[in-house]
C-alpha cells in the first residue's frame, strides 16, 4: 500500500528537521506531494559507491550503514537512523557516488528524484544553504581525523568561527604595515645609503612581522570546530603554538540551546551559541550562522528523547507481556546506547615511566614525564657535573699519573654521587606517587610524599556537570600534555600535567555514560517490576472475582 501524502507530512512535522525550519504545513505538503517511498530489506544495498547520482533520499523507518572503499579497504563512514537524510552531496556538485549505502534493517525511504530535487530548491531556496552546509561537514569530517568519534557517532554538522572574527584580528598585525610603508617612504628621500639601509631593513622587519602575524591568525581561525554529533557538542580549540583544547556537552545533558548576537552579527549573520548542562555553560563565539548550529542541537535532542521514550515503552511492553504468561517470541530490546570507545595508548613504554595504567574497570594516570625532567633538572646538573668531574681527574691520572689513585677517585666519586641519587630516587618516588585514578563510579586525586603526608581527593562519577582539557605552552602542544578540568558542582578536581589529557577526558566520559546507563536501566527495571507487579495483582484480583460470581 502506497504511503500517502498526509503520512509523510505527518513524519516530516515530528522529525522536526532543522533542513525544513521555517516552513510551515502547508508548504511541507507541497513538498510531500513529490516524496515517493522506497523500501530495502535488511542487506540490500540502495546504491554502490561510483553510482550515478539521481535522488535526494529521508530515511523514515529502519537503518543504513554508509561506507565507502579507500586502498582496498571498507570504511564506515556513519549509521543513519530515522530523520537522517543523504544523496544531497553529490546532486549539489553533480557528481558519481561517494560512498555505499546498505540497508541494516529493514528499511523505508522516501525520496525526491533529482528534477523534484532541483523543484524543491528553487521554491523554497532557504533550503539549500542547509544543504550546502551538511555537504560541507561530511566532506571536512571524511578529510579529519577525528579519533574521539564514539562507535555508531555520527557528525551532522561542523561549523568555525565567522571570517568576520579573523578579519577584526587583522586589523591588529595590519597597524605593522604602517610603520612598514613609511620607512620605505624613507628610503626613497633618504640622503645617504646609509640610511637608505637601515631604513630597509627596519621596513623589512615591520613587514614581515606582519606577515607572520597575519599567517598566525589565520591558521588558528582555521583551527577552530564547533561540533554537532549525535551523542554530544563538541568544541575543538587550538591556540597555534599555544594551547590546544576540547569542550563536550552531552545531548543527553543538554538543558538549553541558546543564542547571542551583535546589531552587527545579525547583519554578517554570525553570533555566540550558549548551550546549557545541568549547571555549567559551554558558550562558542562568534559562530558562523548560529541559528543553524542551535537548530542541529536541538533536533538531535529531541530525537535523542524520543528514542529513549521509545526504548523504555518498548521494554514496558516486553516485561508486561512476559510476567503475563504470554508468548515472547522477540528478544527484549536493548536500551543502552553504543557508547564511544575508550582510546588504546599504542605507545608501550618503559615500566618505570608509564603514564596510564588499566587494570579492569579502573584506569589510572600519572603525570607527564617532563614533569619528572623539570623537577629533578638542578640534581641531574649536579650527577652530569660530578661525572664530568671525575672522567676528567680519571682522563689526567691515566695521563700524568698524578695523585689520588684511581681507587680513591672511585670511592670519592661513590661517595659525592650518593646525596644526588638519593635525592633523584626520592623524587622519582614523590613523581610516581602522584595519582589520578577513573574507577567505574569515583575520580580519585592522589597526591602523597614518600615517608611523608597523602592528600586524596575524591568526588563520585555521577556528580561529574562537565568536562574539558587543555594543553598549554608550544611545549604542551609538542609533548601532548596539560591537564584535564573536572566540574563536580562547586568543586573542580584538576588532573595536572597528564599526558595526552584528550584520551583521559574521553575515558572519563565512557565511564560517565556507562554509568549512566546502568543507573538508568536499574530504575527502568524497578518501574517496570512495579508495573508489572500492579497489573498481575489486579488480574489476580479479577480472575477471583469472577471464581466467586461463578460460585
Amino acid at each position: 500500500m502506497a504511503i500517502s501524502t498526509q503520512e509523510i507530512t505527518e513524519f516530516l512535522l515530528s522529525q522536526q528537521m532543522h533542513l525544513f525550519s521555517g516552513l510551515d504545513e502547508t508548504q511541507l505538503t507541497r513538498i510531500a506531494k513529490r516524496l515517493q517511498e522506497f523500501k530495502r530489506a535488511n542487506g540490500q544495498t540502495l546504491f554502490s559507491q561510483g553510482d550515478d547520482a539521481d535522488n535526494f533520499y529521508i530515511l523514515k523507518q529502519g537503518r543504513i550503514r554508509v561506507w565507502r572503499m579507500e586502498y582496498q579497504e571498507e570504511i564506515e563512514l556513519a549509521v543513519l537512523e530515522p530523520g537522517d537524510y543523504f544523496g544531497e552531496e553529490e546532486l549539489l556538485s553533480y557528481q558519481p557516488r561517494i560512498a555505499s549505502i546498505t540497508a541494516l534493517d529493514d528499511s523505508s525511504l522516501l525520496y525526491l528524484e533529482n528534477a523534484d530535487f532541483e523543484w524543491m530548491l528553487l521554491n523554497f531556496p532557504e533550503i539549500k544553504p542547509n544543504l550546502e552546509a551538511i555537504a560541507r561537514s561530511h566532506q571536512r569530517a571524511r578529510k579529519s581525523n577525528f579519533e574521539w568519534l564514539g562507535e555508531g557517532e555520527v557528525i551532522h554538522l561542523i561549523s568555525q568561527r565567522h571570517v568576520a572574527h579573523l578579519l577584526f584580528n587583522l586589523l591588529r598585525p595590519s597597524a605593522l604595515f604602517l610603520p612598514g610603508a613609511f620607512t620605505l617612504y624613507l628610503i626613497i628621500i633618504a640622503p645617504t645609503l646609509a640610511t637608505q639601509l637601515l631604513a630597509s631593513i627596519i621596513s623589512g622587519l615591520f613587514l614581515a612581522a606582519a606577515v607572520l602575524w597575519t599567517l598566525w591568525y589565520i591558521l588558528d581561525w582555521r583551527n577552530d570546530f564547533f561540533i554537532v554529533t549525535n551523542q554530544r557538542v563538541v568544541w575543538l580549540e587550538q591556540v597555534i603554538l599555544q594551547s590546544a583544547s576540547r569542550h563536550e556537552a552531552p545531548m543527553t545533558a543538554i538543558q538549553s540551546v541558546n543564542t547571542r548576537t551583535s546589531l552587527l552579527g545579525r547583519a554578517l549573520d554570525y553570533g555566540d551559541v550558549i548551550v546549557r548542562t545541568f549547571t555549567g555553560s559551554m558558550v562558542m563565539m562568534n559562530v558562523r550562522n548560529p541559528l543553524r548550529l542551535k537548530g542541529h542541537v536541538e533536533e538531535l535532542i529531541l530525537r535523542v528523547r524520543h528514542k529513549s521514550q521509545e526504548s523504555k515503552l518498548e521494554n514496558i511492553r516486553f516485561s508486561i507481556r512476559k510476567s503475563l504468561g504470554y508468548d515472547v517470541e522477540e528478544e527484549q530490546p536493548e536500551t543502552e546506547q553504543p557508547l564511544p570507545p575508550v582510546p588504546q595508548d599504542k605507545r608501550k613504554g618503559f615500566g618505570l615511566f608509564k603514564t596510564r595504567e588499566v587494570d579492569g574497570d579502573t584506569y589510572t594516570y600519572h603525570k607527564h614525564w617532563f614533569t619528572l625532567l623539570r623537577n629533578t633538572r638542578v640534581t641531574l646538573l649536579a650527577v652530569f657535573t660530578i661525572f664530568i668531574l671525575m672522567s676528567w681527574l680519571l682522563v689526567r691520572n691515566y695521563a700524568t699519573g698524578a695523585y689520588p689513585p684511581p681507587s680513591t677517585l672511585f670511592l670519592l666519586g661513590g661517595f659525592a654521587l650518593t646525596a644526588p641519587v638519593l635525592i633523584l630516587i626520592y623524587q622519582y618516588m614523590d613523581w610516581r606517587n602522584d595519582q589520578y585514578t577513573v574507577s567505574k563510579d569515583a575520580i580519585i586525586d592522589r597526591e602523597k610524599k614518600p615517608f611523608s603526608t597523602e592528600i586524596t581527593k575524591s568526588a563520585p562519577l555521577k556528580n561529574v556537570l562537565s568536562l574539558n582539557h587543555e594543553k598549554r605552552g608550544i611545549l604542551g602542544v609538542l609533548l601532548n600534555f596539560g591537564e584535564v578540568n573536572i566540574n563536580v558542582g562547586d568543586a573542580t578536581l584538576t588532573f595536572r600535567n597528564v599526558p595526552n589529557p584528550a584520551q583521559i577526558q574521553q575515558d572519563i566520559f565512557y565511564r560517565m555514560e556507562k554509568l549512566k546507563q546502568h543507573e538508568e536501566a536499574d530504575r527502568e527495571a524497578a518501574d517496570q517490576q512495579r508495573m508489572t507487579d500492579w497489573i498481575r495483582t489486579y488480574h489476580e484480583i479479577t480472575d477471583e472475582s469472577q471464581d466467586s460470581v461463578q460460585t
